[in-house]
């Protein structure tokens, strides 16, 4: 594992680290679902990009994944 990735890495758990503590808070539901959603966005666009190595891939696929992802937090956003 490069210095990057081990970044990636670090910033990954600390994300979720704090999607936790801010999800166990007594905030409001209006409050919490948008910062889950930025987090959990963070997360997912790290992870493809870093670890999935989309940087490399044709603009498509690239531009496809960050699609699907704002497509999924539309969704949700609306359910909630």
């Amino acid at each position: 594992m490069n210095n990057k990735d081990l970044a990636v890495w670090v910033v990954l758990i600390s994300l979720t680290l704090i999607g936790f503590f801010s999800a166990e808070s007594s905030l409001g539901k209006n409050v919490i679902v948008p910062v889950l959603l930025l987090l959990t966005g963070i997360k997912f666009l790290g992870v493809g990009f870093q670890f999935m190595e989309l940087k490399k891939a044709h603009a498509f696929w690239q531009w496809g994944f960050v699609a699907v992802f704002f497509l999924f937090s539309c969704l949700v956003w609306f359910l909630v």
